[in-house]
């Protein structure tokens, strides 16, 4: 049985499955088990009975036993939960079960019934394993499931030729052309806080089949961030740092180190790119071994952008999301999607036109930003984006009329996608930010603020929660309040350290702050000093 969106690449396709079918014989099942990517950075936590399951295509041997059980099977189901499951994940769990004796969980467990009511507790359906492992005693050892080797089974993931083998049948809808290095220049921008990480980047350039033809690493004076000092104030840090910095380069690839005189959140429209395309990661990441950009088949190729439905719950469930969305409508109010900063190929000309709009409306360092979000206490709490990101950059070419003439966007949760970047540091990511997740995987789900006590230094209250990002918060209900030495919620001004120094919030003359939470403390008036 063949899926529709299957297609032959090659000639003689059906004498070559005939000829398996007779070499593969006796069987129950031969199969095309799924050889797309887009299990790849979770696949350790796919069921067993996903992995192997058929896709659908595959030739059904309805003489054999073992078959015949299973149809019976699939018959006595159609009234029952289980029909809700696919045929062929489901006869795949019914196999998995027989074999291995593992157990498949209910794939749909808040699943509303006939009236539309979503059940309080999740399902629990019969369990039917000692049926299934009775069918594999007795036909198990006959190796009643073959592999095929004639159909490549992609299903709907987007693909490049190069993903493709020998089959002469491949079951997939989303074929796309790869990167043409005469057709597209693309840089790597890396923000870099000094910590060696990116050293460890760029050693293992070398080793990747990568796009890029010059990497630009952003770093900052020191090993804390200065992520909301004004370019004033920097200059006044580069001329007391007296850092001077000239490494050598641990990549063939050409290579510009850049140091910041503005702050880290603004490196996505500071960097200085020569390219017409970037891409733009940190140092807590590696370069993919295989980074496969996908193009469009057009006359001049689009960069293939994966996206997330805004209105789902993998954005809804997580304040990283919600308040990339929220910003980001300010720009396109029509935005529905939502575009990881780290999939994005950046077309330089129109970052730089996205950069200038932005600085209009926000301030030239995000300033009048975090005024508008209710200052910059509470605007440092939450997980509000503080300054330009992939999402924003989209909406803007969206009200422009412009985001289709560059790109063309795929839903990732039905077409896929593949990492070009590897989260390796994700623990050093977390301690610089005080992360409970890293922001990269958007994993922690929202909470409310509820609780007036403050939580145990170092450690998530469950009473208040935290932050979509994960930010350890202080358990302040009020924001602009954190916790005193007695577990109270204090005001920032109240609070002393243990020499006298008062550490909080103060404003700048721009009315942009520092951040008690970002390696800064205040010494005289005007002057910041890293800590």
């Amino acid at each position: 049985m063949m899926e529709p969106d299957s297609r032959p690449k090659k000639s003689g396709w059906l004498d070559k499955t005939l000829e398996e079918m007779s070499e593969k014989a006796p069987f129950a099942i031969m199969r095309s088990k799924y050889k797309g990517h887009s299990w790849d950075s979770f696949k350790d936590i796919v069921p067993l009975a996903l992995l192997e399951h058929i896709n659908g295509n595959a030739a059904y041997n309805l003489t054999h036993p073992m078959m015949q059980a299973i149809l019976d099977e699939l018959d006595s189901e159609q009234d029952s939960y289980f029909n809700a499951i696919p045929y062929d994940y489901r006869i795949s769990q019914m196999i998995t079960e027989g074999s291995t004796g593992i157990k498949s969980d209910f794939p749909f467990p808040k699943m509303k019934d006939e009236n539309g009511i979503t059940p309080i507790l999740p399902i629990q359906l019969p369990d039917k394993m000692d049926k299934f492992k009775e069918w594999w005693n007795k036909w198990g050892s006959e190796d009643p499931v073959k592999e095929s080797g004639v159909i490549a089974n992609f299903a709907a993931t987007n693909y490049l030729p190069e993903h493709l083998g020998d089959e002469p049948i491949i079951h997939g809808k989303g074929s796309y052309q790869p990167w043409d290095p005469a057709l597209h220049e693309i840089t790597l921008v890396v923000s870099d806080w000094n910590e060696g990480f990116s050293d460890n980047l760029l050693q293992n350039l070398d080793q990747s089949d990568h796009p890029f033809s010059e990497v630009v690493v952003m770093h900052s004076l020191n090993r804390k961030s200065n992520m909301h000092a004004t370019r004033e104030e920097m200059g006044v840090l580069q001329k007391l740092s007296g850092w001077l910095f000239a490494p050598s380069s641990p990549t063939r690839v050409p290579l510009r180190h850049v140091r910041r005189d503005f702050p880290d959140f603004m490196d996505l429209c500071e960097a200085d790119v020569k390219t017409e395309w970037f891409m733009h990661t940190n140092a807590y990441h590696h370069v993919s071994p295989d980074v496969d950009l996908m193009f469009t088949h057009d006359k001049i190729p689009r960069p293939v952008i994966p996206f997330t439905p805004a209105n789902t719950s993998h954005c809804t469930d997580y304040d990283a999301c919600v308040e990339a969305v929220r910003l980001a409508k300010k720009i396109y109010p029509q935005l529905d999607k939502v575009i990881l900063d780290t999939d994005m190929v950046y077309h330089t000309p129109s970052r730089d036109s996205f950069c200038d709009a932005w600085k209009e409306e926000n301030g030239e360092l995000g300033e009048a930003l975090a005024q508008a979000e209710g200052g910059l206490a509470s605007y440092l709490d939450h997980s509000t984006p503080q300054g330009p990101i992939a999402t924003g950059y989209v909406a803007y070419l969206l009200k422009i009329g412009m985001a289709d003439n560059l790109y063309e966007f795929t839903n990732r949760l039905h077409y896929g996608s593949k990492d070009p970047f590897v989260h390796v540091h994700i623990d050093a990511e977390r301690e610089r930010y005080g992360m409970l997740m890293a922001e990269r995987r958007m994993e922690s789900p929202r909470r409310r603020l509820e609780s007036s006590t403050c939580a145990v230094a170092g450690e998530l209250s469950l009473d208040c929660g935290a932050s979509g990002i994960g930010v350890f918060q202080s358990c302040c209900s009020d924001l602009e309040l954190i916790c005193g030495k007695d577990g109270a919620c204090v005001n920032v001004g109240t609070l002393h350290l243990d020499d006298g120094k008062t550490q909080g919030h103060r404003k700048t003359q721009e009315g942009y702050g520092v951040h008690r939470k970002r390696g800064l403390r205040l010494s005289e008036p005007g002057l910041l000093i890293a800590t």
